[in-house]
C-alpha cells in the first residue's frame, strides 16, 4: 500500500521525506506520471476516513508532572478567518478527561514541545550506541540523494565530514525536521523520563507545590 504511493518509481522523490522539497531523480522511472495520478485517485476512493491513524510521536517517556499519568497526542482543526482549515497536534495529560482525578494539567502544541525538547537534549541521558547507528545510516541516505544529484566526495572527506557531526546535534535536526517515525525514534533513545508541568519540560520530577 505504501508502495503505491510512493512517487520515486515515476522519477520523483522528496528529500528529506515530509519536508515539501521535492526532485527529479536521475533513475529512469519505471511507470509514467500519468499511471501514477490514476492510482492515486483511485487509493484515494478507497481509503475511508474512520482508518485514518494519526501518528503523534512524543506519545512515550513524558509524564505529567501533575499526576504521574503519561501523555498523549490529539489533532485539532482550526478554521482561519480567510476559510482556510489548519491542523495543529497537542498533547495533554491521559487523565485530564477523568473526572475523578483533579488533573489540570494544560495542553501543549507539539510546536511548543519540540521546542523545549530541543533545548533540553544537551542534557539528557541517551544511547549513544543507537543515536550513532542511526547517524550512520542517515548519513549513508545522503551520500546517496548527493550520488542521483551528481554531487558525490571522496569517501575520505565523507568520513571526515561524519566525525564532525555531533549525535545531539543530529538529534535536534530530527526533533525539528524529521518524520514522525525518525522523531519517535531518536526519541525512545532518552534513557531517562522526562516531566512536563504547566506547559514546562523537566528532565527531574517537579515539586508537586
Amino acid at each position: 500500500y505504501e508502495t503505491l504511493k510512493n512517487p520515486f518509481y515515476c522519477g520523483d522523490f522528496e528529500y528529506p521525506v515530509g519536508s515539501g522539497n521535492w526532485y527529479k531523480g536521475k533513475h529512469e522511472p519505471l511507470i509514467s506520471r500519468e499511471l501514477f495520478n490514476k492510482v492515486q485517485e483511485k487509493l484515494t476512493t478507497i481509503d475511508k476516513p474512520n482508518s485514518v491513524k494519526h501518528d503523534f510521536p512524543f506519545t512515550r517517556t513524558i509524564i505529567c508532572g501533575t499526576c504521574g499519568s503519561h501523555l498523549t497526542g490529539e489533532e485539532r482543526t482550526k478554521q482561519l478567518k480567510n476559510g482556510d482549515r489548519v491542523k495543529y497536534v497537542y498533547y495533554h495529560c491521559l487523565r485530564g478527561r477523568d473526572k475523578d482525578i483533579d488533573c489540570k494539567e494544560p495542553y501543549i502544541r507539539e510546536d511548543d514541545l519540540v521546542e523545549q525538547l530541543v533545548g533540553i537534549i544537551d542534557r539528557v541521558d541517551v544511547d549513544k550506541d543507537q543515536f550513532n547507528k542511526i547517524l550512520r545510516e542517515e548519513y549513508v541516505r545522503f551520500k546517496k540523494f548527493k550520488a542521483i544529484l551528481n554531487e558525490d566526495s571522496s569517501e575520505e572527506e565523507e568520513n571526515i565530514k561524519l566525525k564532525e557531526i555531533d549525535t545531539k546535534t543530529f538529534a535536534k535536526h530530527i526533533l525539528k525536521f524529521g518524520s514522525n517515525q525518525e522523531r519517535r525514534e531518536i526519541f525512545t533513545l532518552i534513557k531517562q523520563p522526562l516531566y512536563l508541568k504547566n506547559m514546562k519540560l523537566y528532565t527531574n520530577k517537579p515539586s508537586l507545590e
